[in-house]
Formats: C-alpha cells, sequence, structure tokens
C-alpha cells in the first residue's frame, strides 16, 4: 500500500526521462561548462556568496528558512554576469556590426573594463583615461541643478549593498530623486498588497506552507518564476498540504515537478496541484466573488477574525449604493421619453445595460447578500425581468390570435415601460438613503400618482421592512 508521501509521485521512472519537464541537471552542466574559465571563482560566489535573484536571505548554498542546499536556476543563469572576462573594447570603436546582434550574443562579449565615451557624430565609442572620465562626469554634473537630477537603477543583480551605496552617491550629489526597476517591478503587488492585506510585502515565510492545510495559486507559476519554491512545495505536499491553482492556463510545472535537490521528488517526481480551477483571462475576481458567496452561505467564514483584521466589510453597501446612484439615473430610458422611430429597440438595449450593472452589483454584494441593499437590487432586477418578458413578443410578427385583439405593441411597450419606470425610481429613492446621497429627481412627465407602497417591498419570509432604521 502507497504511503501518503509515495502518493505524492508522478513516476517510477527516475527523474521522469519519459516526460518532458526542465532538466536541472544537464542546465548545471551547461552552466559549468559555460563558465570553465572561471570555475574557480564561480565556485567561490556559489559558496559565499549570496543569491541575486531572490530574498530567501542565502549564505552561500544555504538559505535562512530552511534545511538543505539553495541553488536555483536563477542563481545560476545570473552567475556568469560576475565571471564573464573583460571584452574587447575595440569592438565598440564601431558599433553598426553591433546592431545586428542579439541580446544574448552582446552580452557574451563580455564586461566592458574601461571607460569609453561616444560624441555626437562618431559610429562608435572611444577610449579615454579613467581621470578624464571622472573628470567628465563631475563636470556635467557641476552644471545641473541637484533636483532636476534622478538616480535609476536597473540591474536586476545588484545586491542590497550595492543598492545602499548608489543612494549614498545620489545624496551627496544633491538629489533625493533615486529609483530602481525593483519598485516598478513590484508596485502592482505591493500596492494590491496594502489595500487588501494592510502590508506591501508578505504576511508569511515560505516555510510556513509546509503542513498548512491550503495553499492557492492564482496566476503564478513559481515553477517558472521561483523554481526554488517547488522544494518548499515538495515538503508541504509531504506533510499532507494542499494545493489548489487558479489559472486560465494549467501550467505544466505546477502539475508536477521534479525537485532536483530532494532525492525521492528527483527520482520519482512530485504532484504539485491537487485541484485546478479554470477561468478566462480577468476572471479571477469574478471567481472569488462565487467563493465567498459560497463560503458565506454554509457558515464557513469566521466572523470574528473578519471583525478584527479587516475594515470596509460593512461599508462596501454604501459604496454599491453610490454607484448604483451615478451609474442609472445617467440611463436615458428612466429620465425621458422615447418617440423616436427606432426607440424601442434603443430602450430596449438601455434596459439590458441596467441589467447587467444590477446583476454585477449583486456579484459584488456577495458577502451581504442578505442586507437591504441587496434585495433592493434584486426587487429592481426582477421588475426588469417581468418587462424584459412582457416585451419580448415585441420583436417578434403578432401571431393571428393577436392580431384579432387588434395587438398594439407600442401602446403595450409604453404602459409597461411606465410601470417600470415608477418601479425603478422608487427603488432608487430607497437605494439613495443607503448611499446617504441625494434623491435623483424624477421629469415632472415622469412622475407617478401612485405613493410608495413599502408593503410590496418587505421580506418575503418575515414581513419585515427591508431598510434599517436611520
Amino acid at each position: 500500500m502507497l504511503s501518503k508521501k509515495s502518493k505524492n509521485w508522478v513516476s517510477l521512472v527516475p527523474y521522469g526521462l519519459n516526460q518532458q519537464h526542465p532538466n536541472a541537471y544537464r542546465d548545471m552542466a551547461e552552466v559549468a561548462w559555460e563558465n570553465r574559465d572561471n570555475l574557480a571563482y564561480a565556485w567561490r560566489i556559489l559558496r559565499d556568496g549570496c543569491c541575486d535573484g531572490c530574498a530567501l536571505g542565502t549564505t552561500g548554498m544555504r538559505d535562512w528558512t530552511m534545511k538543505g542546499i539553495h541553488l536555483c536556476a536563477v542563481r545560476l543563469n545570473l552567475l556568469r554576469l560576475n565571471t564573464m572576462p573583460a571584452m574587447d573594447w575595440r569592438l565598440l570603436e564601431d558599433v553598426g556590426p553591433l546592431r545586428k546582434l542579439s541580446e544574448r550574443k552582446l552580452r557574451k562579449l563580455g564586461r566592458l573594463a574601461v571607460p569609453m565615451v561616444r560624441r555626437k557624430g562618431e559610429n562608435g565609442f572611444t577610449r579615454i583615461a579613467w581621470d578624464e572620465a571622472v573628470q567628465l562626469i563631475a563636470e556635467r554634473l557641476r552644471g545641473l541643478d541637484p533636483r532636476r537630477v534622478a538616480w535609476y537603477i536597473t540591474s536586476r543583480g545588484l545586491t542590497n549593498e550595492a543598492y545602499y551605496a548608489h543612494q549614498k552617491v545620489a545624496r551627496f550629489i544633491g538629489t533625493n530623486n533615486v529609483d530602481t526597476s525593483a519598485r516598478v517591478c513590484h508596485a502592482p503587488s505591493t500596492l494590491a498588497l496594502s489595500e487588501t492585506v494592510g502590508c506591501a510585502a508578505t504576511t508569511c515565510s515560505y516555510s510556513d506552507w509546509i503542513g498548512c492545510d491550503l495553499i492557492v495559486f492564482v496566476g503564478s507559476n513559481i515553477a517558472n518564476n521561483q523554481p526554488v519554491a517547488t522544494k518548499y512545495l515538495c515538503y508541504a505536499k509531504d506533510a499532507g498540504s494542499k494545493v489548489f491553482l487558479v489559472n486560465p492556463y494549467f501550467e505544466p510545472g505546477m502539475e508536477r515537478y521534479w525537485v532536483p535537490s530532494v532525492t525521492k521528488s528527483a527520482l520519482f517526481g512530485t504532484r504539485i496541484t491537487d485541484d485546478f480551477f479554470q477561468v478566462h483571462t480577468g476572471g479571477d475576481i469574478p471567481f472569488f466573488y462565487g467563493v465567498m458567496k459560497h463560503l458565506i452561505e454554509n457558515g464557513w467564514v469566521d466572523r470574528e477574525f473578519v471583525a478584527a483584521r479587516t475594515v470596509g466589510w460593512e461599508d462596501i453597501e454604501r459604496k454599491v449604493a453610490r454607484e448604483l446612484m451615478i451609474r442609472l439615473p445617467d440611463k436615458r430610458v428612466l429620465d425621458s421619453k422615447e418617440c423616436c422611430d427606432d426607440c424601442i429597440e434603443k430602450s430596449l438595449a438601455s434596459i439590458q445595460t441596467i441589467r447587467a450593472i444590477l446583476i454585477d452589483k449583486q456579484v459584488e454584494l456577495v458577502q451581504v447578500h442578505d442586507g437591504s441593499l441587496y434585495l433592493l437590487i434584486e426587487f429592481m432586477a426582477e421588475g426588469v425581468r417581468q418587462f424584459l418578458t412582457i416585451t419580448e413578443p415585441l420583436s417578434t410578427p403578432p401571431s393571428p390570435q393577436r392580431a384579432a385583439r387588434r395587438f398594439k405593441p407600442r401602446e403595450e411597450y409604453f404602459a409597461a415601460l411606465e410601470q417600470l419606470r415608477f418601479h425603478l425610481h422608487s427603488c432608487l429613492q430607497q437605494v439613495a438613503k443607503i448611499a446617504e446621497m441625494e434623491t435623483p429627481k424624477v421629469a415632472a412627465f415622469l412622475r407617478s400618482q401612485q405613493e410608495w407602497e413599502e408593503a410590496q417591498y418587505l421580506r418575503p419570509k418575515t414581513r419585515q421592512p427591508i431598510l434599517p432604521e436611520r
């Protein structure tokens, strides 16, 4: 009988040689061959240096997060940037031929070890002395307003020490305009994390994965972008953790992976994802609205945790109500007479748009689906559905039976539209109270003589008013 750990195996074929997947051992051999001219220095970097590809706090080939070897493909691929010899600077005297080379071939030319300058009109760069280069830079900087000087650091392989030195030099010159490509790279995630969890960085460690109940990846392919993380997933799977993936495409590396630094995984592989939820691009938000709705309906939400660690849960009704107050009254079908030849067709299209807006707002309110606003939206949506059902025959020729009854589509349409308008405006008056906004104004010719009948808008079961006391 297979053990819990062996159930995560992919194949009994060693290292999955019968399947397509990254071959880490072959990649390591290629890296060793690429650095063959400076192997001693390359080994010293790996043994004593820090990883310039991630932030796990590496010391040599160990990290501060968990036991075992830390050596990822990203670090190996960046190794040549530190070991490559100086290039033949004469190649830069004419840059014309270099334009035909790919980025990969340009990098293989080597490091630029001497200062060079290219002046306007010249075909390439000219080598100059170090003193001349420093003097040229100093003269240019002295002629500038420090407030108009920006310091931008782009290299991915820079260490924290290098960043520290750069910002010190920039401040010595007199500017605080220091920026890095890392900020641009992480700006979306830091903003999203700040807005959602209140912290611009992650709130847990990779080691927290091991033994947890569930790990959810959304739009992520760590097997490709952060391969060292698959080692932690391997140990998490052995400890019984489940992994869900939400993505438009089922990444093969997220389905199964061979972790080269874990013996059993290197031999038999590790099945990573337990369940895959395929969504369209941009469909992750509706998907999680549905997840929240399911959790709330089944009573699986830790209300005390939400109350203690989040804000705005109760304010969502007011936010959605204000959006409705802005978007719905703007629809022409609700505040004007329709008298053009194709008015019915245009009005029906506008009503369909209103229906889509109402449905979207109901989705946003899944966590408060028993609240006043949700029920008001449901009342409005039901009115729209009934209106569309009544007006559906308008798009088809009348049957002989309807023709015999002197069927008058325009009259029936406007009679139904008048009822719908009054219904929606009556509901919007109540939505305005939740939004804490002014009641929408209605044109005189659209005002109904009917009174707001609150009894029509009571909860079906309890017959209690849906609006709270305010």
